[in-house]
């Protein structure tokens, strides 16, 4: 069949006859291995250019993903101290009203939370209390009728009471009408606060704000924490992004939150630290960033979903990954990741020029091989001219005799074909031995190849690992001796008739874990499998054994062992001191000066009670157990009774509740119950505590009489009555004595003049004198001074007074 057309066939005949065989020859060669080598160059290049696109996408998802977990994580720091703080109230766990032991409370909490400043709360009466955080330590802020409503702070000794006062407002301070109160008494739920600048740190901060109700949903006041984002920022700085990568948080208006850089938040503007956008950061990565994903989207407020993108910045190409961050408490931000395709293209350009310059030496050493081929293939050419022409010129004892030029070219084509056999078979042998090459040392495993003499013909990598050495000549008994091949816990080489070579040399397939390799001072335990290999007549031609260290696996075992035996003693421990617990408390139960009982939830039966239980009830022990308590009438009010289940019904112990019961007189006296919810041998009862308090009771209400009777004369009193500390700060003043003096109320005489010792007294030395006499009789009466009132009139006014003990 023919190809080509005649007149192709005559044209290629005309040009190739003129043409050199050697030039036919090297050329075509020389052609396809440019072609190919350019071919596969360039396919290197797009597919690394594909990869560096997707490894630099997964590290941009991967940086993004931990970020967002790591600011929702911090971000719930403070709401989960508020959550508790309010927790704590609604339980009765924190009264607002004890101050001191709230603030102690406070200062024990914010060592826990190193990522918060302050934490606090705003009561609706105006009272502020809270422990902040200083670069001179934890101290007590508050703001109450003791620092005359002005925000002070205070040191404070181990049991959380105010020692030294160190810091106190000019004005008064009243958190109800602070952003974070306004904002939490607003919604009624926790919320954030803007982001400001902390005075004390200089860094950014937010509040946030739960607000705090009672029973009836009267709000009380508010919990806050305030939340520095320093720790973002240190947290971002510490993220490896490629080499030179960047990323940054900021808020849908373009300010910038942290970044992983240094001071890219903030710029001084005289005394004052203003928050800086990222469309205006001195950082060229993040303003180009913000400025693109502006333009991009038309406005951060439209980014509503992750996305990646590309953009240049100074000609250079950048990778950029923005996140949206949202809470449902009202944050919303922007995460942003951005990743120079510098970082991930200098090895594939490193590749590249390596590429390129193999190429070259490969088309040099190509062209030179391609020469030496062809005067290779053209000398037996030569040779069958020279001999046509030696019978052309009757030299009849020439060997070779060609009668047409034709069998010359048969001759030739079956010597390629017989040449390009021999290289195709060659080349799927030479394929097939590299395979299992690369199969062999790609095993994770090592890998011991001998021959029948049992000489070592192949050792993979891994082998080579856990030998410490590859091939060594060496006779066959002294194989062991030479690879320090041991019989595992012992001194003795690995006995010749287990070796799981020798034994695969006799057809044998083994397996052991016995043996044990020691390479410069050290054991390495190993497992071996040995297995011959046969030839197509079935003989054994080599033995390969497989072989891994289990250093892992025999401490693994050696641990388990070592974790059961302490786990039977542990446990026969634990059951010695369980039996010891219940010893204690079944004599704390006895003997607790508390009246203590176990009623059973199904049916209300007492199953135990103690004898203090009997004394206070006045009933037998034996008259109580198995009983109820409806059956010995203990309920003074039934209903009282049915409350108190319902609260059980919802939450699993009630602590100091407050009740009346009737004892077997029947009297009814007042006790302090508290209940927890306990199991016994699997039936859930009630462990119950009361204190009789009758009497505490009847003298509170006996002392609250008293006092206010004593306030009724102190608010009536026609002549002026006050109190005063040393220093001569009004403690307090009744009404009659602000009169005196020309004031409305005593509540403005005290806010005019908080300290009369240098306002009140028209002689300045008169409270000097007044002091000295005190100090001397620790009682005075008639001392007589003048005095300036509210609008500058001069009075003469008598004191009676006597010290006393606060």
């Amino acid at each position: 069949m023919k190809i080509f057309s005649p007149q192709l066939n005559r044209f290629a005949a005309k040009v190739l006859g003129k043409t050199p065989l050697q030039t036919v020859l090297v050329v075509p060669f020389l052609i396809q291995i440019v072609g190919t080598v350019g071919v596969v160059g360039w396919l290197s290049f797009q597919n690394g250019q594909h990869a560096v696109n997707d490894v630099a996408a997964q590290l941009r998802e991967e940086i993004t993903e931990r970020i967002r977990d790591k600011i929702q994580n911090y971000m719930s720091i403070p709401h989960i101290v508020n959550h508790l703080n309010v927790q704590g109230v609604r339980l009765g766990q924190l009264n607002l009203e004890d101050k001191q032991k709230l603030e102690h409370h406070f200062l024990e909490q914010i060592q826990y939370f190193d990522s918060i400043s302050i934490i606090y709360t705003g009561k609706e009466n105006g009272e502020h209390s809270g422990a902040i955080r200083t670069k001179n330590g934890i101290l007590i802020s508050a703001a109450d009728a003791s620092t005359n409503n002005r925000l002070a702070r205070f040191t404070a000794d181990s049991q959380g009471n105010r020692v030294n006062r160190v810091q106190i407002s000019e004005t008064t301070y009243d958190p109800r009408t602070r952003p974070w109160y306004v904002a939490a008494k607003a919604a009624r739920q926790p919320v954030w606060s803007q982001i400001y600048t902390d005075f004390l740190t200089r860094d950014l901060a937010i509040t946030a704000a739960m607000p705090i109700y009672d029973d009836r949903g009267q709000l009380l006041g508010v919990a806050a924490s305030d939340l520095l984002f320093s720790r973002i920022k240190e947290f971002l700085a510490g993220i490896k992004i490629g080499k030179t990568g960047q990323t940054f948080v900021m808020e849908r208006s373009g300010l910038l939150i942290a970044t992983s850089t240094a001071g890219e938040e903030l710029t001084a503007r005289g005394k004052e630290a203003k928050r800086i956008k990222a469309a205006e950061s001195e950082n060229p990565v993040i303003r180009e960033t913000a400025r693109y994903l502006d333009k991009f989207y038309g406005s951060l407020a439209n980014i509503n979903s992750s996305r990646q993108l590309a953009f240049e910045v100074d000609g250079k190409l950048n990778f950029i990954q923005v996140t949206p961050f949202r809470d449902d408490r009202g944050l919303d931000w922007l995460i942003a990741v951005v990743v120079p395709e510098s970082d991930f293209m200098e090895q594939i350009d490193a590749n590249t020029r390596t590429t390129i310059l193999l190429s070259v030496a490969a088309l040099v050493a190509a062209g030179i091989l391609g020469i030496l081929t062809a005067k290779w293939v053209v000398r037996p050419i030569f040779k069958v001219n020279a001999a046509a022409k030696a019978l052309a010129m009757n030299q009849w004892d020439t060997k070779l005799t060609l009668d047409r030029s034709d069998e010359l070219g048969e001759l030739a084509v079956s010597f390629n074909s017989m040449a390009e056999q021999l290289q195709h078979s060659f080349t799927s042998l030479q394929e097939s031995e590299n395979r299992v090459k690369q199969f062999l040392n790609a095993i994770p495993i090592g890998i011991f190849i001998a021959d029948t003499t049992g000489q070592p013909y192949y050792i993979n990598p891994a082998g080579k690992e856990i030998l410490g050495q590859g091939i060594i000549a060496a006779s066959t008994e002294n194989l062991r001796k030479s690879y320090q091949v041991y019989l595992a816990g012992t001194e003795k080489l690995y006995p010749a008739d287990r070796d799981p070579v020798l034994n695969a040399l006799q057809g044998k397939s083994v397996t052991i874990d016995d043996m044990e390799v020691r390479l410069n001072g050290s054991k390495t335990p190993l497992q071996v499998w040995g297995t011959p290999i046969y030839d197509v007549q079935k003989n054994i031609i080599y033995a390969i054994c497989a072989f891994q260290n289990i250093t892992e696996r025999k401490s693994t075992e050696k641990i388990l062992r070592e974790y059961n035996h302490n786990l039977e003693s542990q446990v026969l421990a634990r059951a010695a001191e369980l039996a010891k617990a219940e010893e204690k408390f079944a004599k704390a139960f006895r003997s607790s000066p508390n009246a203590i009982t176990i009623t059973r939830i199904s049916d209300g039966c007492h199953l135990e009670v103690n004898d203090s239980f009997c004394q206070m009830m006045g009933y037998s022990h034996d008259e109580i157990i198995g009983k109820t308590a409806v059956e010995l009438n203990f309920w003074a009010s039934l209903a009282e009774r049915d409350r108190m289940i319902q609260m059980l019904h919802n939450k699993t112990a009630i602590h100091n509740y407050e009740l009346q019961f009737r004892n077997k007189d029947g009297t009814e006296r007042t006790a302090l119950l508290s209940i927890e919810t306990i199991n016994i041998d699997g039936e859930p009862c009630f462990l119950s505590m009361s204190s009789d308090i009758t009497d505490r009771r009847q003298a509170e209400i006996a002392l609250q009489k008293a006092e206010e009777k004593y306030r009724n004369i102190y608010e009536h009193a026609l002549n002026g009555i006050f109190q005063t500390a040393a220093d001569g700060k009004y403690i307090s003043a009744n009404p009659a004595l602000a009169h005196l003096y020309g004031y409305e109320s005593s509540a403005e005489l005290i806010a005019v003049q908080p300290n009369f010792k240098n306002q009140l007294y028209v002689n300045p030395h008169r409270r000097e004198e007044f002091i000295a006499l005190m100090d001397e009789y620790g009682i005075l009466s008639n001392f007589e001074s003048e005095v300036y009132k509210k609008d500058g009139s001069i009075i003469w006014i008598s004191e009676n007074c006597r010290s006393c003990l606060r």
